[in-house]
């Protein structure tokens, strides 16, 4: 599993280039627009996520109309568990429950200064889903009844893929920008995911 100190600290020297230019941090919410469950008579059914995200922003500016945005947002994560094990005519089924990191790297174009002054971004999002657990039961011929366990697994997974897209607006309020921004995604595979074509509202509060 990919250790989030590893993943900081590549982050961090990542920045260090740019760490004499301005910085603004803040925070960062938002809704989902797309399927947050996967329906009736998909492949492998049983994903779905809350209808929030939540987390911490950063951005750099490189020049007069570019930056360099950087996100930390966390999504909770639900999906059936089910194992059979053949020859021991044994199985597991339940209900688990983990959280999503999802790590959006954008590169960011604003239009001249205005009131609003509208902003457009792209670049990759990376996406790690932890350990996931929840309450279940367990089951075999020679039990009288199902017996209740407690699973814990790992997503088995380091880190998904994931290219963004969004376009928005910034507000001026006092010594904070608020800019509400829409969010297309392509992953660039389903794990763990509703939808392979995301898209969210995403409102970020930043200083300054």
């Amino acid at each position: 599993m990919i250790s989030y100190c590893k993943i900081w600290g590549v982050a961090l020297l990542a920045a260090l280039p740019m760490a004499a230019q301005p910085l603004s941090v803040g925070i960062e919410g938002g809704l989902p627009l797309t399927a947050v469950s996967q329906g009736p008579g998909c492949c492998c059914c049983g994903v779905d996520v809350n209808r929030y995200l939540v987390g911490l922003t950063g951005e750099v500016r490189l020049c007069r109309r570019f930056s360099f945005e950087v996100d930390g947002l966390l999504q909770r994560v639900h999906t059936d568990y089910s194992v059979f094990v053949r020859s021991a005519l044994t199985g597991t089924e339940g209900r688990i429950s983990g959280y999503g990191w999802e790590f959006p790297l954008l590169l960011k174009y604003s239009l001249r200064r205005s009131r609003f002054p509208p902003f457009f971004d792209a670049g990759a999002t990376i996406r790690h889903v932890g350990r996931l657990r929840g309450a279940g039961y367990s089951y075999a011929f020679w039990y009288p009844s199902p017996q209740p366990v407690q699973i814990d697994i790992d997503s088995g997974k380091p880190f998904g893929v994931g290219i963004p897209f969004g376009a928005g607006v910034a507000i001026k309020a006092g010594p904070f920008r608020i800019a509400p921004e829409i969010r297309y995604t392509r992953w660039t595979e389903g794990f763990y995911q509703p939808t392979r074509n995301e898209a969210a509202l995403l409102v970020r509060n930043v200083f300054p």
